[in-house]
């Protein structure tokens, strides 16, 4: 039998889809005509979870994918009856000799490897969302919480036990000033558009809100940080006043407080000013920082540092706080955001949880060619964390925890928004939402399942504001509604 002509050909487990597969596949379908996936067989897989229907059903879903079958004796025999002209496999197979790669081989079959193009292609699993009126779609949870036994009622549960927790975050406080203008068009001296402001709002961001969103969710929090001697400065320690936060701030007079500015026209950013510095705090803030958490770290169920690599979340600050004598079941957790910046996750060992962007882990690990799964283990492994939290925007939460699930496979929280508006502050009412969950019992799957809740509240309104419980948890479904909806 000659070779399939203009057809592709790939192989796996594809037990729960995420962006890293679906990446995967658009790029191997643009290597032919047509794209013939095998699917492989619980008999002789030893990582298939799902049943052999519902993974067949899954890739067959796709509309990058021409054909599915399902191999049941071996992926050599599968290679020599489908012939194609391409076999892809994913990049982090380009130094294995494994029998399949030789039987292809020997057929003259063209091997590439390649985990796909990043960002590409991803929208796939979010085409079935519903875009009706509401924030939050819960039933794109249906399926994971029958396969992790997670019901609403334990949910429910753990938002209840916020209350009370005791919260130390540490990192880089943000003022968002939003802009509203009107476009008066292009510049006739130069390739400028010309704005109008029409009026601004200020907001409390980065480290403050993760802060206040904790404080509104229930917990009782202390916040560490600088601030200039300025009118951002006052503006944040007011802000902060108004949202229960108590805050620890030493005013450096030459460091400005941070500001980031938005300028939007017609419900788009058209650009945006940072107004900033990111070297690294003075030691002798370093030490009052350090000095003050010492007074709190008995009594704290969670630590925050949220990092925004402008110089408070020093490697002096964070070696520093490690050696003081936390809670013994203190949750300690890490975000370094580096959208504009450079930062290193790496840094923050032996911690509870990482969350992290592809684009942040990438940097950090150097990394352009891994897969999702791939680089998702690897930060995971140099993390040395319980769990791993892969921010993935639109398409969700990659998360990573091999202990808890005693699997090294991600499972995939997916985005639950409806209505997305602005998605300044998702991540941060991601980070506040789960770790409260975490300190409340939450495994990670729980944790990311409440923590994305309060995403899809953030995005779905213009500037990053505070959550409260009693919001969170009218977004959960009443156990009798969710019962009533399966039954029919």
């Amino acid at each position: 039998m000659g070779k399939n002509e203009g057809t592709s050909f790939v192989y796996g487990d594809f037990n729960i889809l995420h962006p890293g597969h679906i990446r995967f596949l658009r790029f191997a379908r643009e290597q032919g005509q047509r794209l013939i996936v095998g699917v492989l067989s619980k008999a002789i897989s030893s990582g298939a979870e799902l049943s052999d229907d519902v993974r067949l059903e899954a890739i067959r879903s796709l509309s990058c994918v021409s054909e599915a079958v399902l191999i049941e004796d071996s992926i050599s025999n599968a290679i020599e009856r489908v012939q194609p002209s391409v076999i892809v496999k994913g990049k982090e197979h380009e130094d294995a000799q494994s029998e399949d790669v030789r039987k292809a081989r020997s057929l003259g079959i063209k091997i590439i490897f390649s985990s796909g193009s990043i960002g590409h292609g991803d929208s796939e699993l979010s085409e079935h969302r519903n875009q009706s009126h509401g924030s939050v779609d819960f039933r794109l949870l249906d399926d994971l919480m029958g396969r992790r036994s997670i019901g609403v009622r334990r949910l429910r549960e753990v938002v209840s036990r916020f209350s009370g927790k005791k919260v130390c975050v540490i990192g880089d406080l943000i003022i968002d000033e939003y802009i509203a203008c009107e476009a008066l068009g292009m510049s006739q001296e130069d390739p400028t558009i010309v704005v109008t402001p029409t009026q601004s709002s200020q907001f409390l961001g980065g480290a403050g809100i993760v802060a206040a969103h904790a404080a509104a969710l229930g917990a009782e929090v202390n916040l560490f940080s600088v601030t200039g001697n300025d009118p951002a400065g006052r503006y944040a320690h007011q802000m902060l006043d108004n949202y229960g936060v108590k805050f620890i701030c030493p005013e450096d007079p030459g460091r400005p407080t941070t500001v980031k500015q938005r300028y939007r026209c017609d419900g788009k950013t058209v650009f945006r000013v940072s107004h900033l510095r990111s070297d690294s705090i003075s030691r002798e803030i370093q030490s009052a920082l350090i000095s003050y958490l010492t007074k709190f770290c008995e009594d704290t169920d969670v630590l925050i540092f949220s990092d925004f690599n402008y110089g408070v979340v020093s490697e002096g600050v964070f070696s520093a706080s490690k050696s003081l004598n936390w809670k013994p079941a203190c949750i300690k957790v890490a975000d370094s955001q580096t959208s504009s910046q450079i930062g290193d996750l790496t840094k923050f060992k032996d911690l509870t949880s990482i969350y992290a962007t592809e684009h942040e882990a990438r940097v950090s690990l150097k990394d352009k060619d891994s897969g999702l799964v791939v680089l998702a283990n690897d930060l995971y492994t140099q993390c040395s964390a319980n769990h791993l939290f892969v921010k993935l925007g639109a398409e969700g939460v990659l998360v990573l925890a091999p202990r808890q699930l005693k699997s090294n496979r991600p499972e995939l929280i997916p985005a639950l928004g409806r209505t997305v508006i602005d998605t300044a502050g998702a991540g941060d009412s991601f980070l506040a939402g789960s770790a409260l969950s975490a300190a409340a019992g939450a495994d990670p799957i729980e944790a990311a399942i409440i923590g994305s809740l309060a995403a899809a509240i953030q995005v779905s309104r213009v500037g990053n504001r505070p959550i409260s419980a009693a919001k969170l948890n009218s977004l959960i479904p009443l156990p009798q509604k969710i019962e009533a909806r399966l039954v029919s």
